[in-house]
């Protein structure tokens, strides 16, 4: 039988080899290399300043027709912190994706598979993630577009012990636009999700948690001089082994501009919190782990050098946690960097 993972990446291939409509096609990669110093706390509290390296290659398929479009991506990133007590991460992510437009919409179909490895505190993570969905942009009503999102996403977990979720959400957005540049969205997100995982040394024995995650979402968009993305999340969580209140809170904060032809600024956030009020005796394995375990905040400076190329600095704080282990991997880091491309 094909596992989900399997099945993902047979269809990234199909998209590649059997596109529809044939216009236009390009092949693009991305490569960019970063190097610099992290400071961050060992397990046993510590404080470390040390080496930090990473890479990140990116080759895309573009296949462009009349009334649609065919992309397929994939991602490698390997990254070490530290080169003698080193900690390490490897990221892999293969997408494809079809839009197709229309008079009154526009619609997108997405697969992904994606592949995190962790290396910390002497602990090897493994972290799997299957994505299928598809969205939609509805222009019914004229500077009141509504955008839809109905998906499938898989999640298996592997160390010592090994957690699996399957989810099924909906997500939607209505949007105002207030002008050429400026545009907010008010909207909601509900979840279904299911969590089968290995139990030990606990006194539960059930090894199954189902529950729903649900709340209101906001964004702000504006775009001329400044180039601002905004957007916020309240979610509350409602599971078998949680009580009331329990809620997470998801921030994510884009903003940059150009200064004159060369160089630009840029401000990245990324913010997840979660609080949960967690029944007694209960595995932290049968805990809901999010699919993004990052939370940085960062400001990079970038220059263009000829054409696509550029050459950056950027410094900031970086926290990667692996909730259900209570694992964590946080520190502040200042990073040389170089990115070319076709």
């Amino acid at each position: 039988m094909i596992s989900k993972a399997s099945a993902a990446i047979i269809i990234c291939i199909g998209l590649f080899f059997f596109p529809h409509g044939k216009i236009s096609a390009q092949l693009l990669w991305r490569i960019k290399t970063e190097t610099g110093f992290y400071k961050y706390k060992t397990f046993g509290g510590s404080s470390v300043t040390d080496f930090a390296g990473n890479i990140d290659g990116q080759l895309k398929y573009d296949y462009a027709a009349e009334n649609s479009n065919t992309t397929v991506k994939l991602n490698l990133r390997p990254e070490i912190f530290g080169l003698e007590n080193s900690y390490s991460k490897l990221k892999f992510k293969a997408a494809g994706n079809y839009s197709l437009y229309r008079d009154i919409a526009d619609y997108n179909f997405n697969i992904s598979y994606q592949l995190n490895n962790y290396n910390i505190d002497q602990l090897n993570t493994s972290q799997k993630i299957v994505l299928f969905k598809a969205d939609a942009v509805w222009y019914l009503l004229e500077n009141y577009p509504m955008e839809s999102s109905l998906g499938y996403a898989y999640q298996n977990v592997d160390n010592n012990s090994f957690q699996e979720i399957d989810i099924i959400f909906l997500d939607l957005k209505f949007y105002q636009l207030l002008s050429s540049y400026l545009k907010i969205s008010f909207g909601a997100y509900l979840e279904k999700f299911s969590i089968e995982a290995e139990m030990q040394n606990f006194w539960a024995s059930n090894n199954k948690n189902d529950g729903l995650r649900f709340g209101p979402q906001f964004t702000f968009n504006y775009l001329q001089e400044w180039i601002i993305n905004f957007s916020y999340k309240f979610i509350v969580h409602e599971s078998d082994y949680t009580r009331q209140p329990s809620n997470d809170h998801l921030v994510q904060l884009l903003a940059g501009r150009l200064i004159g032809k060369r160089v630009s600024i840029i401000l990245l956030v990324d913010y997840f919190s979660r609080k949960y009020a967690i029944e007694e005796n209960v595995s932290p394995n049968i805990l809901y782990t999010p699919f993004e375990l990052e939370n940085r905040i960062l400001i990079k400076t970038a220059y263009k050098v000829y054409n696509k190329n550029e050459i950056y600095l950027k410094a900031g704080y970086l926290s990667n946690n692996i909730y259900y282990e209570n694992t964590k991997l946080d520190g502040w880091n200042i990073m040389l960097g170089f990115e070319i491309r076709n």
